[in-house]
């Protein structure tokens, strides 16, 4: 819907500023620094100046780049992938952590593995829905796994709601798991 009223990229400028605002709070409360994942929409990372309006704030709050993990989805690069290969390049020169999100769903190429450096490709949860069951869902999420850590990558998996699905992706060696088994939305405390 903010995409369509046309407010994403207000909205994502103010989950950046909020999330490196958090981030400097929790470090002067003498927490350790543990990277924060944001999600940022496609039509706001197609813009040029995104990696200098980051660093602004990561300069404000002063927090450390590697604090912050962006997710992006396969499809920031379908309209322009100059584009894109030039901002994650930017992001990567920042100290940012980068994500594929959303992984093997809608436009997956492996070329987006060869050519953009991620950090990791997350797992998307529909695969993990399916463990179990034909044993496409587990063949999949195993080549995945395989082709991620090939590549140098962490594999994260989303949306693990059981102990079941808990111990199959670990058997597969997935490196990450997040899901309601682990917790439910919290709000954030200082």
């Amino acid at each position: 819907m903010a995409e369509q009223a046309g407010q994403i990229v207000k909205l994502d400028d103010w989950v950046i500023s909020r999330v490196c605002g958090q981030v400097r709070s929790w470090q002067d409360a003498g927490l350790p620094v543990v990277p924060v994942a944001i999600n940022v929409s496609g039509t706001r990372f197609a813009s040029r100046n995104f990696p200098r309006y980051l660093l602004e704030h990561i300069h404000q709050h002063d927090i450390p780049p590697s604090a912050i993990t962006l997710e992006i989805t396969e499809s920031v690069f379908i309209h322009d992938a100059a584009t894109a290969l030039t901002v994650l390049t930017a992001l990567r020169t920042l100290g940012v952590r980068l994500a594929l999100d959303d992984f093997g769903t809608g436009y997956s190429s492996l070329s987006y593995l060869q050519r953009f450096q991620f950090d990791k490709i997350k797992v998307d949860r529909s695969f993990v829905r399916g463990l179990g069951q034909p044993a496409d869902a587990l063949t999949i999420v195993r080549a995945i796994t395989h082709l991620g850590h090939n590549l140098g990558l962490t594999v994260t998996v989303e949306g693990v709601e059981t102990q079941e699905q808990l111990t199959v992706l670990r058997e597969l060696g997935c490196d990450q798991m997040q899901g309601y088994l682990f917790a439910r939305p919290a709000p954030m405390t200082n």
